[in-house]
């Protein structure tokens, strides 16, 4: 009976032992699968953030090479807008020199004495470029009764027309400064 008895004791450490065994080796796996959840989880992780990085700098890259087309962009129409509008005065000031040549310049001159006379009557200081003081001989009769003033400031021609303080200016440079600035405001911002 002792033998029965140590069999039964010894069968159930056995029976105890091999229950702890299993519940020993179930907690094992739970540990290594919450182990290999959080590894997972990490790399997981690792992963999405590598990923975010690159897509960043992709972006960043994207967004620099936007940003160079469209400042190559917008300096090539700046040049193209400056380009055109150098030549539209540039071809005005050839227009105005051709015109200051023909006798129908000698009749605006006129025109202007008649519209200063008008509005500042008699006795006018006159200004003239030096280019068109040989224009007196011509107009002689319009501007005898005013005082002629050599002008250096007078580039592109015309005329200045002066009393009490008064002026009146029929000058093409006055007109190509406020048609530059017309253009500048009303045409070049609208090309493009």
């Amino acid at each position: 009976m002792a033998k029965k008895s140590a069999s039964r004791f010894l069968h159930s450490i056995d029976k105890y032992a091999k229950k702890k065994k299993l519940k020993l080796a179930e907690e094992i796996e739970q540990i290594e699968n919450e182990r290999l959840q959080k590894e997972e989880l990490k790399i997981f992780e690792n992963v999405r953030l590598l990923m975010m990085s690159k897509l960043a700098n992709t972006k960043n890259e994207i967004a620099m090479q936007v940003y160079k087309v469209r400042t190559s962009s917008k300096q090539k129409v700046y040049n193209l807008k400056t380009d055109i509008w150098k030549k539209v005065f540039d071809d005005c000031k050839i227009r105005i020199e051709n015109f200051t040549k023909t006798p129908e310049y000698c009749e605006y001159i006129k025109g202007a004495v008649c519209k200063a006379e008008k509005v500042l009557g008699d006795n006018l200081s006159v200004f003239l470029r030096e280019k068109d003081l040989n224009l007196i001989n011509l107009i002689s009769d319009f501007i005898l009764k005013h005082n002629i003033v050599l002008n250096y400031k007078i580039k592109d021609g015309g005329v200045l027309f002066c009393k009490n303080d008064c002026w009146l200016d029929f000058t093409f440079d006055t007109r190509i400064s406020e048609q530059k600035k017309w253009f500048l405001e009303n045409c070049m911002s609208k090309l493009v």
